[in-house]
């Protein structure tokens, strides 16, 4: 809710906590890893990742993929990002926000092609779907990755 609320820095500090209550909570180590990544400490987010994947190798929700997903792009690793939402994709093909960060990984590295087939993929899904709902949909602190996000929403063909 803290994190939805554009409360960051409140969601790290529930995360944490949920792993002092819990250290091998796979999810609260995935989302964890989601808020540092929104919060820019990429390096800690990846963490995160990573243990929430060890500690959920099968996860049917790919909490561990989604979190590690976002932390590599989030730190500008948009190679991994690809291949990391790939792998998400694979476990949960109907899943929005692993095309969501396919599209926006693959836009940021200009390969515009791909980028746009991962475009029809969202807006096959959620057809209303464009970039002014994606912007009041993220939260507000952090402006400049607001921008690299729409930037590579933009890329991948959603309109404005």
């Amino acid at each position: 809710i803290n994190f939805y609320m554009d409360q960051v820095e409140a969601a790290v500090a529930a995360g944490r906590r949920a792993l002092q209550l819990n250290p091998n909570l796979a999810p609260a180590e995935g989302w964890l890893s989601m808020f540092l990544s929104w919060a820019g400490d990429y390096d800690e987010a990846i963490a995160h990742a990573r243990k929430a994947q060890r500690l959920s190798p099968r996860d049917i929700y790919s909490v561990g993929n989604f979190a590690r997903t976002a932390a590599e792009y989030g730190a500008g690793h948009y190679e991994q990002a690809v291949a990391w939402a790939k792998k998400m994709i694979e476990v949960t093909p109907d899943f929005p926000a692993a095309w969501f960060y396919l599209a926006i990984s693959l836009g940021n590295l200009d390969r515009l092609e791909e980028a746009r087939a991962a475009g029809d993929q969202i807006l096959r899904m959620m057809p209303h779907l464009n970039l002014r709902m994606l912007r009041a949909a993220l939260p507000s602190g952090r402006s400049e990755e607001i921008e690299r996000r729409i930037d590579g929403f933009r890329k991948a063909g959603l309109p404005e």
